[in-house]
């Protein structure tokens, strides 16, 4: 794997960092809209309110699928390249780009259990 391969296994990394953080976000932003929402009705708002605030729940649920395809998409195109490495070339494994490849696949494989 020369350099280039390795500097793509850090883009592709860098990605699937990014969009699982996404996720994340995503997911938090739905319980927060929620509690919002659980706020309102403790409060009476009007049911404009109510019905405003369940569209921006409903929006925020959108992101999370999406996020999700993301990520698959992210993980599949690196676990090619890491597929393609080198496993006998100890430049390659002991590389920090090749270990930090290696935990985020580890970490997608384990949420998708």
């Amino acid at each position: 794997m020369s350099a280039q391969e390795l500097k793509q296994l850090k883009i592709k990394g860098g990605t699937l960092r990014r969009n699982l953080k996404d996720l994340q976000m995503a997911q938090k932003e739905v319980e927060q809209e929620e509690a919002r929402l659980a706020k309102f009705q403790q409060e009476g708002k009007e049911e404009a309110a109510l019905k405003q605030q369940r569209a921006v729940i409903d929006d925020s649920r959108q992101m999370v699928p999406e996020a999700r395809k993301r990520i698959a998409k992210a993980a599949g195109d690196l676990q090619t390249l890491f597929d393609a490495a080198d496993k006998e070339d100890t430049a390659i494994t002991g590389s920090e780009e090749y270990k930090a490849a290696e935990a985020l696949l580890a970490e997608v494989a384990g949420q998708s259990q």
